[in-house]
């Protein structure tokens, strides 16, 4: 299987959205957790619509103040019922453009609790059934006991540790700045299913979908980068 390009996208980057659109595969859209409401979630949708974009829901712990990368202690019910809403707003609005919501991606502190917490991993693996979506998941979890259907992401523009998990954002390298270091890491990830760690060390990561994210200062040539090497859009 083809591997697939996808950002985070609605969270207020309106003008980058428009222009990254055309180069990707899946949207993951902003719906109201760590960003996003009525407005950007319905631009959003129909940019995606416009380029034949799947649509995927993007939502988070309930926590716009942080951006939802902070851990929060929720509760499974309160967590799961948080998540349920963000996505059926989505939903409303891709319904509304003719077209529909085709997978999950949580954002930030619930995306990495997620590889961590195997509570919260069942919530969003409940979440994924309730709404026969696959959800997408950090690649090193392909070798866990997860179970349902998951789409296994590794990101391009993301330094990685020793045990495959994302760098915290609040070291200054976590995020890839350099287009051709950010070239280097998906060749890595295509050609030999890994990257090498911020120590040096090869982590074996097996992805499906490479994700860019839209709010790195040089993304729309990170996004382009990508795309050459995966070649054309499905």
């Amino acid at each position: 299987m083809a591997i697939t390009l996808n950002c985070d996208l609605g969270e207020g980057l309106d003008d980058l959205d428009a222009l990254l659109m055309p180069h990707i595969d899946m949207a993951s859209i902003a719906c109201g957790g760590h960003a996003g409401d009525a407005s950007s979630m319905s631009r959003t949708v129909d940019i995606a619509v416009i380029h034949n974009v799947d649509i995927g829901a993007h939502p988070s712990y309930p926590d716009r103040a942080n951006f939802g990368r902070v851990s929060l202690a929720m509760a499974a019910a309160e967590l799961s019922d948080s998540l349920h809403r963000q996505i059926q707003a989505l939903q409303q609005y891709a319904q509304a453009a003719g077209s529909r919501v085709r997978y999950i991606k949580p954002h930030g502190a619930l995306y990495n609790d997620a590889g961590e917490n195997r509570a919260i991993l069942d919530v969003l693996l409940q979440l994924g059934a309730d709404f026969s979506l696959p959800l997408v998941v950090p690649a090193p979890l392909r070798h866990s006991a997860a179970a349902g259907a998951l789409i296994y992401e590794a990101f391009a523009d993301r330094a990685y540790t020793d045990s495959g998990t994302l760098v915290a954002r609040r070291h200054p390298h976590a995020v890839h700045h350099s287009i051709d270091r950010i070239a280097e890491q998906v060749e890595h990830l295509v050609d030999r299913q890994g990257v090498y760690s911020e120590s040096g060390n090869w982590v074996d990561i097996q992805a499906d979908t490479l994700c860019v994210h839209s709010d790195s200062p040089r993304a729309l040539e990170a996004v382009g980068a990508v795309r050459r090497r995966l070649g054309q859009r499905r």
